[in-house]
């Protein structure tokens, strides 16, 4: 693989709006504006690309300070447009997997912070936590399916003999789970590659027994057919449910495979990723280390 450089954080709304300021055009109307406060504490039924969920602001910090959050909400096309006027592109899923699994370690680790399992405070990803216990750090919880409030019963879902709760924490900052425990990569210090927002690659998604990736090269791989309909989206997000908890740790075999750093998806929604623009997905940017 070629060096390159990696965003350490995912691109976030001041990013985007600096980049307006110096004349950037988004080449479609994503990122989707959300003029209005996140999503918080109401318990409410979120559907798939909901704009409460959007962190873009019109105006930056109105009408409230969200700067610092990671951008979602834009198309594939906006973000792709995004890096190149940077001077860069969205990463390969060969580039972003290699930071996130590979870099510093002799065998590929299974999160892009080693083998440790996730937990409450290391990662941002929705929590499945017993009702007894607490999961420091959720502010919204999903309903069970018809329920209408916010009451515990409405809350709780059942698995085998114990109650479980599902919650989501929304959109955080970046730097929310930085430190020695964080969502951090081995040795190169990059952030949120398992939760806050999945993000983009510039791969179709296709098999890796596909003819796409049959042609790809040795040296930097990459599968680009321009007729995919979907790209690959790598990492888990704040909506993907970690596994159950207890005393805010992640046990039994219920760990959600999107936060692992080998596994590659693409977004569930019922349009193709360049032009769909859900409120999980977000993406970093890369950029080839010139030729001395």
């Amino acid at each position: 693989m070629s060096p390159f450089y990696l965003d350490r954080y995912e691109v976030t709304v001041a990013a985007w709006h600096d980049a307006l300021a110096r004349g950037f055009v988004s080449p479609d109307m994503t990122p989707t504006p959300n003029d209005a406060p996140l999503v918080r504490d109401d318990c409410q039924i979120v559907v798939s690309n909901d704009s409460r969920w959007c962190t873009f602001t019109r105006v930056a910090g109105q009408p409230e300070a969200r700067e610092d959050y990671p951008l979602n909400c834009v198309s594939w096309n906006a973000a792709r447009a995004y890096c190149r006027f940077r001077g860069g592109d969205l990463p390969t899923e060969a580039e972003w997997e290699y930071v996130a699994q590979s870099y510093g370690s002799a065998v590929k680790s299974t999160f892009p912070w080693g083998d440790d399992a996730p937990s409450c405070s290391r990662a941002v990803f929705s929590r499945i936590q017993s009702v007894a216990s607490s999961c420091a750090g959720h502010d919204l919880c999903r309903l069970a399916p018809g329920a209408t409030t916010c009451a515990t019963t409405s809350c709780t879902l059942l698995s085998g003999s114990m109650p479980l709760i599902s919650t989501f924490i929304g959109p955080q900052p970046v730097d929310a789970a930085v430190g020695p425990q964080g969502d951090t990569s081995l040795l190169l210090g990059v952030y949120d590659l398992a939760g806050s927002m999945s993000e983009l690659t510039r791969d179709a998604m296709h098999s890796l027994a596909s003819s796409c990736w049959a042609a790809a090269p040795m040296l930097d791989p990459e599968c680009d057919d321009p007729t995919a309909p979907y790209h690959t989206v790598r990492g888990g997000s704040w909506e993907d449910p970690g596994g159950p908890t207890k005393n805010g740790e992640l046990y039994g075999a219920n760990i959600d495979d999107l936060l692992l750093a080998g596994q590659r998806h693409r977004d569930s929604g019922s349009q193709p990723l360049a032009d769909f623009a859900p409120e999980e997905v977000g993406f970093r940017c890369m950029r080839p280390v010139a030729a001395p």
